[in-house]
């Protein structure tokens, strides 16, 4: 039995509008990145936080599905080593090398759906998966539009750093992201 979600796919919603308010994209992306967060902590990587894998409400509440491929530190193994799995424009770069998908691979699929929700399409193209998945190694992300506050640009580029390692945790995700799009505090100093 499974909660019935009065919503859409994050997919239908970007089929529909395109690029979205970087306020909404944020509120939808943090929502997840806070879910990723209390899963990373019991040790379970989703593997495949795609648009289609996200229900939004019409409140703007996000419910994360398809935990079909998720990993678990105390599980077996269900792949051999070499195999990849999830969809090919979202996989990370170390799941393209066929790597151990790490909390770390779900803040890039983040970063990737982020980039998707703010500019309408992918930062990765291809004529093939096969090409897609190599640019997720080979090739930097277009820069996103300069009408994108800068504080959201940047986490957006440290979601999608190419080395795991350089890429923020989660909470730390949700946490930029909100306070990139934070309104200035009244009284605050100016530099």
């Amino acid at each position: 039995v499974q909660e019935y979600v009065p919503g859409e796919p994050l997919t239908e919603l970007l089929r529909r509008n395109g690029a979205l308010d970087p306020r909404l994209a944020v509120s939808i992306v943090a929502q997840v990145a806070e879910a990723a967060h209390v899963a990373h902590r019991i040790g379970v990587v989703h593997r495949d936080l795609t648009p289609r894998n996200l229900l939004v409400t019409a409140d703007g509440s996000v419910k994360v599905t398809d935990f079909g491929i998720a990993r678990s530190d105390s599980a077996a193994p269900l792949t051999k080593a070499g195999h990849v799995i999830g969809t090919p424009a979202y996989l990370s770069p170390e799941q393209v090398r066929g790597q151990t998908a790490s909390p770390a691979s779900d803040v890039y699929t983040l970063g990737v759906v982020l980039y998707e929700c703010l500019t309408g399409r992918r930062p990765f193209d291809g004529s093939n998966p096969i090409e897609v998945a190599r640019a997720h190694l080979d090739q930097v992300p277009p820069p996103l539009p300069t009408v994108i506050p800068g504080p959201l640009r940047a986490v957006v580029i440290a979601a999608l750093a190419k080395e795991p390692e350089n890429r923020p945790a989660a909470a730390d995700l949700a946490r930029r992201l909100h306070a990139a799009i934070a309104p200035p505090r009244i009284g605050a100093a100016s530099n």
